[in-house]
């Protein structure tokens, strides 16, 4: 597992809408893309003045999503990544699978809610990562993860089928499209532009994060990721991609 970066910012949208503590209309002040929370200072790429929460996701704006993510109180913010999936273990049943970190809110310092609102202070294996943006492209819904389909016998007669399970609903439908359709902007107008397919809407999301060691902290190194899923108004396929420096 490593710390996701940009890529969890969909799921601190998806929070705001559920609780209703903001709209993707609603603006904030980027400022000059800086940000000093707690003795800590995010910092943006492109972004400055007052933006909507809509296209502080599209560009992938540190600031605006943090400064927003404030209207979420620690245990609406907790609850809702948990319900996403993360901090547990799937459950596919592998030795060797990893809940990865998600700490209580009664474990955060005065940086968490801000550093957990763009995927630091958190760690998540690729599997929860996927899972999380099935939950968006089912409508709100996180399905158990399978890796078997079915089982057969020597004579290819189906002896048992593993079918579709759904784990809970974690938003509404309504709030799983608000963000799917931004993320569709994120593909064909914001920073995932690489990802996109042409003649199929992708829905999707990048992220970066420097690498972290518990001995030496941060370093040079670098996790870049994306993901998405396609095609966007009829999703088939969940796709993640994560390179290592």
């Amino acid at each position: 597992p490593s710390e996701p970066g940009s890529t969890l910012k969909p799921f601190t949208v998806a929070a705001m809408l559920q609780r209703r503590v903001a709209s993707l209309s609603d603006t904030v002040d980027v400022g000059n893309g800086t940000w000093a929370v707690a003795g800590r200072v995010l910092h943006d790429v492109h972004t400055s003045g007052r933006m909507s929460i809509s296209d502080a996701l599209r560009v992938s704006s540190n600031v605006g999503i943090a400064k927003a993510a404030q209207s979420l109180s620690p245990g609406d913010q907790y609850e809702n990544l948990r319900d996403f999936g993360f901090g547990a273990l799937a459950g596919i049943g592998i030795p060797g699978e990893v809940a990865g970190l998600l700490r209580r809110p009664d474990r955060w310092s005065a940086q968490s809610p801000a550093s957990l609102a763009i995927g630091y202070e958190i760690s998540v294996t690729p599997l929860q990562m996927a899972m999380a943006y099935g939950a968006l492209a089912n409508g709100g819904l996180l399905m158990q993860p399978r890796l078997v389909k079915e089982i057969r016998d020597g004579d290819g007669t189906v002896v048992e089928r593993f079918g579709p399970r759904m784990v809970r609903r974690v938003v509404d439908e309504r709030v799983a499209r608000s963000v799917s359709r931004v993320l569709v902007d994120v593909v064909e107008d914001g920073t995932g532009t690489a990802a996109g397919l042409g003649l199929f809407k992708v829905a999707g999301k990048t992220g970066t994060s420097r690498s972290y060691d518990a001995d030496k902290g941060y370093g040079a190194g670098y996790f870049a990721s994306f993901v998405g899923f396609f095609q966007a108004e009829d999703p088939q396929l969940v796709v993640f991609v994560k390179l290592e420096n």
